[in-house]
């Protein structure tokens, strides 16, 4: 292809794309004409004027024409973000009139196209320094210099309608509107498109027109730092909710039901329900997520029901232990079948042994084979060491071994208790959860082989005991044990009725974990072309997500194992369902998307709720310390001299300091000398 007929698809690339935004075809030649778009070999780059003149800078955001890699916009390296003016808005004019401040150069021009006030941000984060490098933490960056320069004393923040979905998103406009008025003393309004098709401003300025759009501006409140601090802190009006249209209708029946049998909360049931499943698929269903990487996955879950005394955690896990039991028996049955006939062919041997050790010398005696000992199969268990589930494991053949537990504190508090402290527990549980080998020594009996653990693991646990357990280092991921947790909280309040007509009827899980259970051929399964792409999908979302301000270490390791759990979510979904096939749909992978959605929101409540009570006294003592000061400014190493019995590390007075910047209380940032300051907002 020529590159005169090359320039003529991308000049229709730019034409259209800026078309898309509702922006006149005589604006978008404007901007090519005066050098603010310019056409590359592989898309465009809208170049950004000067904040307060119509002249071209450096800094550009680069739309590829070819988005099939994921990436749909590029930003020159190693750049300081800018602020994006439209070249027909004159900052300068604007006095006492609201300027909104939206997400996309194409949103701003479309806006003042319209005749609103509008510039934009390059991305949601990009009001701080772009970072130095990779490795540097965004939330303790600084301000842009064009944030800085802004002369404009009423903004309204005006970001896509899908901000409420996107926990970052949201983070990055209330950080954004609590330093505006905190430290530039700016009225600041929220704008909130409605959810819908149209996503972004020029999608909603396209479908719903100028005026709608004026009452929107015109009737969105003005904010204040205390309701941001609220809104950050944790809006505790949002109930979670469990996603049970994961499952058909046949099951979805089962858990309402039964959940209101029992008067306890839905959540707890559906968790017990898929885990129960993955104990009977364990050992002989896979997932084989990325061929080309060998990437492969197993229905191995670990869930833990988060819940006081009363709220009937143990209940709804007994539904599923009971069912599970009747399968327990079976085995037991089997194996007591197999004792006898071991105890009897034992019996024969030994006959016939002693026969051939008294055969004359020189006489040919067959020597008898010893009967080989049967050992017990097991599907879960609840006390027990690591050494124990080991010879469980081995014993085992194939199928992995579940463990359901009424208190998880008590399981996890166990874990080398019998040397110290010091013993490998975690190591081997860790290694269980991938189902990679481990080697077994013991120079008592001089054993040594290898197995391939794996355990589906159901416990309950109070809130008030994960500090002692999983959160007894803290916010800090010390070796991952806490992010391969499912927590499972609930805001089910209890009606005190029982519902009393005719019994409970469990034939559908029966049925359904007879069906798993009986098969003994290894399942592999892989993903169709349209589930790949949206698990593909999904991992760049995380991605994503991970290089947002705002999220401590732990959170970003958290949402990594979602992509795990994503594919281990399909398949225990994609069998629950009987479906035979070894594809799985792209429907599924949604749903268990699904799924992966409801325990991140769950993780994050369950980490406020152990916050409310370790580290929430550690950080609202951090603020009284401040305030009762009135330092404007503190560094992380001056908060841990203050009380080094609270803060042992300075690492923690770092994260305490991190936190309170996240919710709305001020922001950290690299000092000059590059140390650390929070800057407090009154």
């Amino acid at each position: 292809m020529s590159n005169f007929s090359c320039n003529n698809q991308l000049t229709d690339f730019v034409e259209q794309d800026f078309a898309k935004s509702g922006i006149v075809d005589y604006l978008c030649r404007s901007y090519k004409n005066l050098g603010y778009i310019q056409i590359d070999n592989d898309g465009y780059k809208i170049i950004y004027p000067e904040l307060y003149q119509n002249i071209p800078t450096e800094y550009f955001n680069k739309r590829l024409k070819d988005c099939s890699n994921g990436k749909k916009y590029i930003k020159p390296k190693g750049m300081t973000s800018r602020l994006f003016r439209p070249i027909n808005l004159d900052l300068n004019l604007i006095q006492d009139e609201w300027l909104i401040l939206t997400e996309g150069e194409k949103k701003a021009i479309k806006a003042v196209q319209e005749g609103f006030n509008c510039i934009a941000l390059s991305g949601v984060w990009c009001w701080k320094c772009k970072p130095e490098n990779d490795n540097e933490d965004t939330e303790i960056q600084g301000i842009i210099p064009d944030l800085l320069n802004l002369n404009a004393t009423k903004i309204a923040l005006c970001f896509d309608s899908d901000m409420w979905e996107k926990d970052s998103v949201k983070s990055a406009l209330y950080q954004l509107a609590a330093y505006l008025i905190a430290e530039r003393k700016v009225k600041v309004k929220i704008v909130i498109l409605p959810k819908g098709e149209e996503k972004g401003l020029d999608d909603y300025l396209i479908a719903h027109g100028s005026n709608n759009f004026k009452i929107l501006l015109d009737n969105a409140q003005e904010i204040t730092l205390k309701q941001i601090q609220e809104i950050l802190s944790g809006d505790t009006t949002q109930k979670l909710a469990f996603p049970i249209n994961v499952f058909n209708n046949e099951i979805r029946n089962f858990l309402v039901d039964t959940a209101n049998r029992l008067d306890s909360p839905i959540e707890y049931l559906a968790t017990s329900f898929l885990i129960g499943a993955s104990v009977l698929m364990d050992g002989y269903y896979k997932l084989t997520a990325n061929s080309s990487s060998n990437w492969i996955e197993y229905p191995i879950l670990w869930g833990a029901i988060v819940g006081g005394p009363s709220q009937k955690k143990t209940p709804s896990i007994n539904i599923i232990r009971r069912i599970l039991a009747t399968f327990e028996e079976k085995l037991q049955a089997e194996y007591e079948k197999k004792l006898q006939k071991y105890k009897k062919d034992m019996e024969e041997y030994k006959i016939k042994l002693n026969q051939a050790k008294k055969a004359k010398q020189g006489t040919y005696v067959e020597i008898p084979e010893e009967p080989i000992k049967p050992y017990p199969m097991v599907v879960t268990v609840q006390d027990t060491t690591k050494e124990a589930l080991a010879t469980l494991v081995k014993n085992n053949q194939k199928r992995g071994v579940g463990i359901f537990v009424d208190e998880l504190a008590s399981f996890l508090k166990s874990f080398g208790q019998y040397k110290n402290g010091n013993g490998s527990d975690e190591e081997y549980f860790l290694q269980a959860w991938q189902k990679q080998p481990y080697r077994i020594t013991r120079k008592s009996t001089e054993e040594n082989y290898l197995i391939y653990p794996s355990h589906n693991i159901l416990g309950a646990i109070q809130p008030k005991v994960l500090d002692k357990t999983l959160f007894k280092e803290g916010f800090d991921s010390i070796n991952g044990m806490i992010e391969r947790w499912l927590f499972v909280c609930t805001d089910h309040e209890e009606k005190g009725e029982l519902h009393q007509a005719g019994c409970l009827d469990t034939s559908i899980v029966e049925r359904i974990y007879t069906r798993l259970y009986e098969n003994e051929t290894v399942q592999d399964f892989y993903f169709s072309d349209e589930a790949k792409e949206i698990f593909l999908d999904f991992i760049r979302e995380v991605t994503e997500r991970k290089k947002s301000n705002g999220l401590t270490d732990l959170m970003k390791n958290y949402l990594q194992k979602q992509t795990s759990y994503v594919a281990r979510f399909s398949i225990v979904l994609h069998c629950i369902h009987n479906d035979l096939a070894c594809e799985i749909t792209a429907e599924t992978v949604k749903n268990a998307i699904e799924l992966s959605n409801y325990f991140v929101k769950s993780f994050q409540k369950i980490a406020n709720i152990s916050f409310d009570s370790k580290s929430n006294e550690l950080v609202y003592s951090a603020l009284d310390y401040i305030k009762t000061k009135g330092f404007k400014t503190i560094s992380p190493s001056k908060l841990h001299r203050s009380n080094k019995s609270r803060y042992a590390k300075l690492e923690d007075a770092r994260d305490i300091l991190l936190i309170l910047a996240n919710m709305g209380y001020g922001r950290l940032y690299k000092g000059e000398k590059k140390g650390l300051t929070f800057f407090f907002y009154k």
